[in-house]
């Protein structure tokens, strides 16, 4: 089993207790797990997967990556597993999507994330700023980001050195303005739909205007992934857009910080509503495995009642899987997120994971020229349409 969690060490004892209980309950099963950093795995899993060497399992983001290797040939489709009594029961119908093409399952949904505003309620109180009870508009958060100015405290850190956490706010805003619908239509080159129309120069408009209006922590341009925990957890600003992944670690390691968790603002008269961000994290199973029958145990037993408390006791993340957990289990900050996404019908993409490889790539690039003040908005949509129209003409486009 192979995973990108190299580096979170709950992530990493998990799974580490997880092999010997498979080994304690399939004494014919030794289960290896191989952990990488983000940036490495998906290109050592490509490798491994070109060389005919591929791990037997592995995780996944689902869309465009998933994707691409599903068109190789590379992943098992397990549509039958998922539609054993057992699998249908537990895991929804919006957590297999991503990881679900032309109507078939490739990898077994197990963590559910979801994206908000986390926000340090000692800051909020500091500088007399009323924590609201339903989703701001777009320009009421533009005035509480003045507000905070305003009392000597930054509203918002980021990760500059990661482009993807940038992405979080455009990924909202796109569908906050131009509606799923559009996207869709966009990504998949429906006739009339160009990555140059209005919804997408505005979302980068809005995102842009938070950098002019010298929302970010001045430091933060400079911050990696782990820097910009701590530089929330600190109190270096009073906002992180970011997924739940973070919940457990920032308490853990700044047990002071008063966290809470908001929807990111609404636009009004955009074509979206307050959705909330989110996607499910997978098991995939190589094609070229040997020991496909044992994998399928492992991701049975993955997916038992058991196990999932395990997982949200060890990593303090919501499991994907429909499965009640003793109160207490979770942290209140991940329990509240996992509620609220329950209630979900839809969510908002992630579309650096979503989108083929290629044009995910281009869309944080372009994001980080325009926040680094190198590209406008119109050239970073224009660049954009450039690698979509590419990738249709490569056979990529559409999903």
């Amino acid at each position: 089993m192979w995973t990108s969690f190299a580096g979170e060490l709950q992530h990493e004892e998990e799974l580490s207790n997880f092999a010997k209980r498979v080994n304690a309950k399939y004494p014919n099963i030794t289960l290896k797990v191989t952990s990488y950093v983000g940036a490495d795995f998906s290109p050592k899993l490509t490798t491994a997967m070109g060389a005919g060497a591929p791990p037997d399992l592995f995780g996944s983001y689902g869309g465009g990556q998933l994707k691409g290797l599903v068109d190789e040939g590379q992943i098992d489709d397990i549509t039958d597993l998922l539609n054993e009594e057992w699998a249908k029961a537990i895991v929804p119908e919006y957590a297999k999507a991503s990881h679900t093409f032309q109507g078939r399952n490739y990898a077994l949904p197990y963590e559910l994330n979801t994206c908000w505003l986390m926000i340090n309620k000692t800051l909020f109180e500091k500088a007399g700023v009323e924590i609201p009870t339903k989703p701001w508009t777009w320009d009421e958060f533009m005035g509480v980001v003045g507000e905070f100015k305003s009392k000597g405290i930054y509203p918002l850190t980021v990760s500059g050195n990661t482009p993807r956490h940038m992405a979080y706010y455009l990924d909202y805003l796109i569908e906050r303005i131009g509606g799923q619908e559009k996207f869709l239509n966009t990504l998949n080159r429906e006739p009339g739909n160009s990555f140059t129309d209005a919804p997408f120069v505005d979302a980068f408009k809005k995102f842009k205007a938070l950098v002019d209006a010298k929302a970010f922590f001045p430091g933060s341009s400079a911050y990696g992934y782990v820097d910009v925990i701590k530089s929330f957890g600190t109190g270096e600003a009073a906002m992180l857009c970011i997924y739940t992944w973070i919940v457990s670690q920032t308490l853990k390691d700044f047990p002071d910080v008063q966290l809470d968790i908001l929807p990111f603002p609404i636009v009004p008269g955009g074509a979206g509503g307050p959705e909330i961000s989110g996607y499910t994290q997978g098991w995939a199973v190589a094609n070229k495995s040997k020991y496909k029958e044992e994998a399928r145990k492992i991701l049975t037993l993955y997916a038992s009642p058991e196990e999932t408390v395990e997982f949200e006791k060890a990593t303090g993340n919501p499991s994907a899987f429909l499965i009640d957990t003793p109160a207490g289990t979770l942290n209140p900050i991940s329990e509240k997120a996992k509620t609220l996404a329950r209630a979900a019908t839809k969510f908002v993409y992630r579309k650096e994971t979503f989108m083929p490889p290629e044009l995910g790539g281009k869309y944080t690039e372009v994001l980080s020229k325009v926040f680094y003040g190198k590209m406008t908005p119109e050239d970073a949509c224009a660049e954009l349409e450039t690698k979509a129209e590419q990738l249709k003409n490569l056979g990529q486009l559409p999903m």
